[in-house]
């Protein structure tokens, strides 16, 4: 196993970390990595979030504190915005780990799921709240893909969002991806199966809906979905109240979908502003009347 006492992390032209890094190796006894991203610098990062393991360069890696600043020069010298979203979505990769490990020392701990919401996080509260998820991987790493791609069906997703869920249809060809990376993290996970839950929560009123669709997402345009009304699972109610009060939510939507090998549904996300209209179609008003009711 990989391990330090400190490490800093960002980007590779960020000399604020330079600067830290010289400090550490110049006045302390203090074990450091120093881990930069760039152009000229990449690391296998792969996160496991049901077993709370990282590997770093394919190796299990562990740290007692870390610094890490978002990377902001790259996309101050090029203007892209793909290098924008390539640096926050590091950073969020990252940020997933440090949740889970609250023993890990770092600034600002509370910023690390503010003021945006983080997607890990929510996966994370609800394992703590005894809810099923999938097996769950955040990684950037061809070899570790492959080789679970080997044993499971995987699907992929942006950190950040904004994006459908994709089947990885095959391995990652090692002659393209030569030095076994991705340019960045994405959110891999178990295939699971339709039917699929989404579950409202409205100032502590619950609103429950069965989805089925033909696409992996049912957001896709040309995928018509069949949604139903029904009662909500009473052993999932309270489990799901905690985890909607711990966020700080009087509304949302969250979805589950069927694991055939486990027979129960699994806590996919939770969405803290979500679309209701054709649900609420179903419902005959149900959900706006809760709406209403909760700000009235």
């Amino acid at each position: 196993m990989q391990s330090a006492d400190i490490a800093i992390i960002g980007g590779e032209k960020d000399f604020n970390l330079l600067r830290l890094a010289s400090y550490v190796t110049n006045h302390t006894d203090l074990k450091l990595n120093l881990i930069l991203f760039g152009d000229s610098s990449a690391h296998a990062f792969h996160y496991d979030l049901n077993r709370n393991k990282l590997y770093l360069n394919n190796q299990e890696y562990n740290c007692k504190a870390i610094f890490m600043r978002g990377d902001i020069f790259k996309y101050q010298e090029t203007k892209n915005p793909n290098d924008h979203n390539s640096a926050q979505t590091w950073k969020n990769s990252i940020s997933a780990w440090l949740i889970a490990n609250p023993d890990i020392k770092v600034l600002n701990r509370k910023l690390l799921t503010q003021p945006y919401f983080h997607k890990a996080n929510s996966l994370i509260l609800a394992k703590k709240y005894g809810i099923p998820i999938p097996e769950t991987y955040i990684s950037n790493s061809t070899k570790q893909i492959n080789a679970l791609h080997e044993e499971q069906k995987l699907i992929f997703k942006p950190i950040n969002g904004g994006g459908h869920t994709k089947v990885l249809e095959k391995k990652f060809d090692d002659a393209i991806y030569k030095a076994g990376l991705i340019k960045e993290p994405y959110f891999f996970q178990e295939t699971l199966e339709y039917p699929e839950l989404r579950i409202f929560y409205i100032g502590g009123d619950f609103h429950t809906f069965r989805l089925k669709s033909k696409a992996i997402d049912h957001r896709e345009v040309d995928s018509p979905t069949d949604i139903i009304y029904e009662a909500s699972p009473e052993n999932i109610k309270d489990k799901l109240e905690s985890l909607n009060q711990e966020i700080g939510l009087r509304y949302s939507a969250s979805d589950f979908k069927f694991c055939s090998k486990t027979k129960e549904f699994k806590f996919l996300e939770i969405n803290t502003n979500p679309m209701f209209t054709a649900f609420d179609k179903v419902a005959e008003g149900k959900v706006c009347e809760s709406m209403i009711n909760a700000l009235s």
